[in-house]
């Protein structure tokens, strides 16, 4: 095993070292690499900013969705890495090691990504002045009258007024609690859906919007969004909600991604994927 190997295998384990989490036989692995490598060790001490900074700040409980939210999007965007699998390797017996193609930013937009979907909430805290925070609604506030915040926060164009994308968000997860959305509210979810420009945020809408898919019109209007999106985690949701409603209208828009030089492998496989279930 190469140094440059040693590293990146060394530096998946940092955030579960400095919080105490590896067993021992990988924690020794990890203190003698770290005991070696300054450029490791520099990599530690960020974790640890990092984690205090978050520790620091009064914990906020996101719901469910936004958390499987973020392990989609983790999950893709290893995929878009290049990352491959490999058998254990004899330095860290037991364990599933992953290899490059991997860099150290990588991890870091992984971290950021892990603040703004797993705490939106903790996010604005963080950012925002303390005269500001009062008039930020806790998630858990929304299983006690998640209806009525959204009723009052979702006029045409609050959403797209929010300035923070985690408030945007929180907005827009609430609009599950409303049985039967009307038509005003369907609009703009499509608008942000369309022309948002923080892909969190329109995934968020996707994924709600996805609550309404038996219809007709939504699912008309699902098809024509995935001709206008360049995301892959976009394209991908709405290539499987499509595939999973049976719309075998959407047969054109995926095979106009096929086609496109431009679309990523991963997108062109799910796209063939839906194809072959739709039977087109």
């Amino acid at each position: 095993m190469n140094e440059n190997t040693n590293c990146e295998l060394i530096r998946i384990w940092l955030v579960d070292f400095a919080d105490g989490n590896l067993d021992k036989e990988t924690y020794n692995k990890v203190y003698e690499h770290l005991e070696q490598c300054e450029v490791c060790n520099q990599n530690l001490q960020e974790i640890k900013t990092l984690l205090d900074e978050i520790g620091a700040v009064e914990n906020e409980i996101a719901p469910a969705s936004i958390k499987e939210k973020f392990h989609q999007m983790l999950n893709l965007e290893i995929r878009k890495t290049g990352i491959r699998f490999k058998e254990q390797d004899e330095a860290f017996p037991g364990v599933i090691q992953v290899l490059p193609k991997i860099n150290r930013s990588f991890w870091f937009q992984i971290a950021a990504a892990v603040i703004l979907l797993v705490s939106g909430a903790l996010v604005d805290r963080l950012i925002l002045p303390a005269s500001k925070q009062k008039n930020i609604p806790a998630y858990t506030s929304f299983n006690q009258d998640g209806e009525e915040y959204a009723m009052n926060n979702l006029f045409p164009g609050n959403i797209l007024n929010e300035r923070s994308p985690s408030a945007r968000i929180r907005v827009i997860d609430s609009i599950q609690y409303i049985k039967e959305p009307d038509q005003d509210i369907i609009e703009v979810l499509f608008s942000v859906l369309n022309t948002d420009r923080n892909v969190n945020v329109r995934y968020t809408a996707v994924q709600t919007l996805a609550q309404y898919s038996q219809n007709e019109k939504i699912r008309t209007d699902l098809i024509e969004s995935l001709t206008k999106q360049d995301d892959p985690l976009i394209q991908i949701t709405l290539i499987n909600l499509l595939t999973q409603s049976g719309e075998i209208r959407a047969g054109d828009a995926m095979k106009q991604l096929i086609y496109n030089p431009e679309t990523q492998e991963i997108v062109r496989e799910e796209a063939q994927k839906g194809l072959n279930i739709l039977k087109l």
